[in-house]
């Protein structure tokens, strides 16, 4: 075990065992002649647990106390405690008892470094002072370990695929020395966890899980290298689903004793609809439907009286999207009031340019001014068989997939707003989807190590074989006219002899390898 004695040097420490030593024996053996007995110091009880606190490095303890006798000095001892043992009321008689651990004069507060983990210790204080009576011993009202306790009060919330920790802090008592960091350890399936280190602070967000999964967390604290104890228990969350968009596009017809009810599609992970219809009084009817359905008819309504709408878009778990802007009705059979002119659409959607993708058409536009709210891109065959994208207001490029290789489309841009006021569609632009080309092998290199030898109306001509996918090899030789004989061999044929030629006329011989 090593410990270190803050402001001691190892010389000195036999002459503070020999003088605590002298000091335990006037003890043991009554009262000196001094005429006054010194008042014992008060240790700090309210600090820490017990009066003994944690220093920030794993196995550093400190102890705080007051001495009210001026001029007077404080001697500490440190005991260990046996597994089991209970803190004695007094410390023993012998210095040389294998439980103290330090024997010494000290100034609040005294650090005790480098001691044992999970190791139960207690202090001892008194004052002393040059012919006077030591004071009797005080202890620290408890044992600890030196060993960084668990962390308690664990807090997860439930968060977009994900979930936020935060925990109370261990306190770092002596600021000289490192810091206590925080491990955040989460476990989401079986066999998987995963541990975030070096958290300086007392709280961190995870995000990026599978919603709808349950996941259990712990945290222990970590300074000077090692670990705090485990957390007795490990809380659960289960991440929930981000929240949908704002269903937009709500239409409200009246009906006989009812309300027909139409929506545009709210982007996220919708399970269903929720529709609400609400009188003056605060009575209300609700309809749900799944997410692939966009209308609804809220019935059981009274003729005349005029119910304001909303709809909301729904996930499986978490927080709802916002509702809809209102929309007010009064269900009835009487024709309904003239409608207010619709808002003016928006302008025609141009710069529209297409490019051909394998299965697929990417489409851009130049953005359209006025209250558009998406855009819709639609490209048709000549059958009529429509396939459709949408984009919201500041997203100015889609691509359309799933169609035919090598079938003509006919592309436009339409701009919309939240009232279902659609815009002139855009000029049509006409493409065609394609597989991309396959790749060529790379053309084999340049044929070397051609010799020619004359013949009788003819030449002989060899190489050297070149590497790669090579099919067969092209022998030219042209006089200075351009005109030119040829001869072809096989791949494995290094040679040919080229005839029917001109004695006593200049050739310029080539070889080509081909693929």
């Amino acid at each position: 075990m090593r410990i270190l004695f803050r402001g001691s040097k190892p010389s000195a420490r036999a002459a503070a065992l020999a003088g605590a030593a002298a000091a335990l024996a006037l003890l043991s053996s009554g009262p000196a002649a001094a005429q006054t007995t010194l008042t014992a110091p008060t240790i700090d009880t309210s600090a820490c647990v017990s009066g003994i606190c944690y220093g920030s490095n794993y196995g550093d303890l400190f102890v705080t106390w007051t001495n009210s006798n001026a001029g007077a000095s404080s001697r500490l001892l440190l005991l260990r405690l046996g597994a089991g043992a209970s803190a004695p009321a007094a410390p023993p008689s012998s210095l040389s008892d294998p439980s103290v651990l330090f024997n010494g004069l000290g100034t609040s507060p005294h650090y005790f470094r480098g001691l044992d983990a999970d190791t139960r210790h207690v202090v001892f204080v008194r004052a002393e002072q040059t012919g006077m009576t030591s004071s009797s011993w005080v202890r620290t009202a408890g044992a600890l370990r030196t060993r960084l306790p668990a962390v308690t009060g664990l807090q997860l919330e439930p968060a977009a695929r994900g979930f936020r920790a935060a925990w109370n802090p261990i306190a770092v008592f002596d600021t000289s020395l490192a810091s206590i960091t925080y491990r955040l350890t989460y476990e989401c399936s079986p066999s998987a966890s995963v541990t975030v280190t070096g958290i300086s602070v007392t709280s961190r967000s995870v995000t990026g899980l599978q919603a709808a999964r349950p996941c259990s967390a712990g945290v222990r604290a970590f300074a000077g290298g090692r670990l705090g104890r485990p957390m007795s228990s490990e809380p659960t969350v289960v991440p929930v689903y981000p929240a949908p968009s704002r269903v937009l596009g709500v239409r409200v017809t009246p009906r006989d004793g009812a309300l027909h009810v139409s929506w545009f599609a709210a982007s996220g992970d919708v399970s269903q609809y929720r529709v609400h219809a609400e009188d003056a009084s605060g009575r209300f009817r609700r309809v749900y439907t799944d997410a692939g359905v966009l209308e609804a008819v809220v019935d059981g309504l009274v003729n005349g009286v005029e119910y304001t709408v909303t709809v909301t878009a729904l996930v499986p778990l978490g927080a709802d999207g916002p509702s809809s802007e209102s929309r007010t009705a009064a269900p009835g059979v009487a024709a309904p009031p003239a409608p207010s002119p619709p808002p003016a659409p928006p302008s025609q959607v141009t710069g529209v340019r297409v490019a051909p993708l394998d299965g697929g058409l990417r489409v851009s536009w130049d953005a359209v001014a006025g209250d558009v709210s998406q855009y819709r891109v639609a490209a048709a065959d000549a059958s009529g068989r429509s396939h459709r994208a949408y984009t919201s207001a500041d997203v100015l490029e889609a691509e359309l997939d799933g169609l035919v290789n090598g079938v003509e489309y006919t592309v436009t841009v339409t701009a919309l707003t939240s009232d279902g006021a659609d815009g002139p569609p855009s000029e049509s632009r006409t493409a065609t989807p394609q597989a991309p080309p396959p790749s060529m092998p790379p053309p084999p290199s340049q044929v070397t190590g051609v010799r020619v030898a004359p013949l009788d109306g003819g030449l002989r001509v060899s190489w050297d074989a070149v590497a790669g996918d090579v099919s067969q090899y092209r022998v030219a030789a042209a006089d200075a006219s351009g005109r030119s004989h040829r001869a072809y061999t096989s791949a494995d044929v290094l040679e040919a002899e080229l005839d029917g030629l001109v004695n006593g006329v200049e050739y310029t011989v080539t070889v080509t390898a081909l693929t």
